[in-house]
């Protein structure tokens, strides 16, 4: 699961920096937040 977020964090950090986005420490927090609801659901399915 750690890796999992890290992954998440290095893709979401990349597609940032592509969108030129910069985003608060507390918007990533979120970003992760909503990212592990979302990998709980899938690994229900």
């Amino acid at each position: 699961m750690i890796s999992e977020e890290k992954k998440f964090i290095k893709k979401a950090k990349e597609s940032l920096i592509d969108d030129t986005l910069e985003l608060s420490e507390e918007d990533v927090r979120i970003l992760i937040e909503q990212s592990k609801k979302f990998i709980e659901i899938a690994e229900k399915t």
